[in-house]
């Protein structure tokens, strides 16, 4: 089966896949870590790996509000929606900055940061099976020609994230763990995301604020992006 899905090998961005319609948790909180490395020999790239050992992804969700966390040990990235619209808030190089998007903004965005174009994909749905943290989930194969993709899919959780990185309407179920391997230059980058920790109940009390908290500063879309070219270019 080929299909054209957006970025998937981008493992920040592909943890959620679309709605099951017998899914049975449809609210919850999944934590997840975050493993890079690479067969580089460049000094460069296995420093930049080193810093993001210990980085976990977050997503808070409840009906078509949710809220994604990265955490690393060189910034911290949330994005939170309402359905309607979005907020980013970002904590990096001691600056906060906060983003107010539309829906339409917010998939702009990602469109962007996924390199611009759907990518074509093979995907192949396996008879493999094993369990994640409680959850059965089935093995889904992904190849394109910028690398593999190995998902492990439950059906059992239903996530409703529209406009966002963790939505696609390819592959029926919610990822819990997802294993990337793509090329950058002559070496392989993999990129290992696995659930371990599973929620039903919410412990924070108002997880989907939409107010920007004090001490951020708010940049558009526009703004932020010099901003960030700005950064890039004074190295």
């Amino acid at each position: 089966m080929k299909r054209k899905l957006q970025g998937l090998l981008a493992a920040s961005f592909i943890i959620g896949v679309s709605i099951s319609a017998q899914a049975q948790m449809k609210k919850g909180v999944v934590v997840y870590d975050m493993i890079m490395s690479t067969d580089s020999q460049d000094p460069q790239m296995q420093m930049g790996m080193q810093m993001m050992e210990g980085t976990t992804m977050t997503l808070t969700f409840d009906g078509d509000s949710y809220k994604s966390e990265m955490a690393s040990p060189m910034m911290i990235q949330k994005v939170i929606s309402d359905g309607d619209n979005a907020l980013q808030l970002m904590e990096v190089a001691g600056m906060r900055i906060a983003t107010p998007m539309t829906m339409d903004e917010l998939k702009e965005k990602n469109e962007k940061e996924r390199g611009g174009e759907d990518v074509d994909y093979e995907i192949e749905k396996t008879d493999e099976t094993k369990e994640i943290e409680g959850y059965s989930c089935t093995k889904y194969l992904l190849t394109s020609e910028q690398g593999t993709t190995t998902m492990w899919v439950t059906e059992d959780i239903e996530v409703e994230a529209e406009g966002s990185q963790f939505s696609s309407e390819d592959i029926d179920g919610f990822a819990l763990e997802v294993v990337s391997v793509s090329k950058r230059g002559d070496a392989n980058m993999t990129v290992t995301l696995t659930a371990t920790s599973i929620k039903e109940k919410i412990k924070d009390k108002d997880p989907f604020n939409m107010e920007v908290p004090k001490g951020y500063m708010v940049k558009s879309l526009d703004e932020l992006s010099k901003m960030q070219g700005g950064m890039r270019g004074g190295n």
